[in-house]
């Protein structure tokens, strides 16, 4: 059984956060992002993801080689829309996973 402890700040060990676009998005970290439709978020997102993939980031980054990425869409397709597009973008889609629901019963 897990078990929960509070603390306070002092007692947390303070660490630096490593960048995969600096200051846009860190490494290790959930990101959002959000905003009007048809100004390429998707797009620029899955370029990101694609060069993570392959570990070649441009500009500040601390990434240094390919990493797995967990990608969630609610707007498009997978198999008709974030695929292809990945694809194109030359993303190694063996390091792209996503959430996918499961029937329980």
């Amino acid at each position: 059984m897990a078990e929960l402890k509070l603390l306070t700040i002092e007692e947390i060990e303070q660490e630096s956060v490593n960048w995969l676009w600096k200051p846009y998005i860190a490494l290790g970290k959930i990101c959002l992002v959000q905003g009007a439709p048809g100004i390429g978020k998707s797009t620029v997102i899955l370029a990101l993801a694609a060069d993570m993939t392959n570990g070649r980031i441009t500009g500040a980054s601390d990434l240094t080689e390919p990493a797995q990425v967990i990608y969630q869409i609610a707007e498009d397709g997978y198999a008709d829309t974030v695929k292809p597009r990945l694809r194109r973008l030359g993303a190694d889609c063996k390091r792209v996973h996503v959430l996918r629901r499961v029937d329980w019963w």
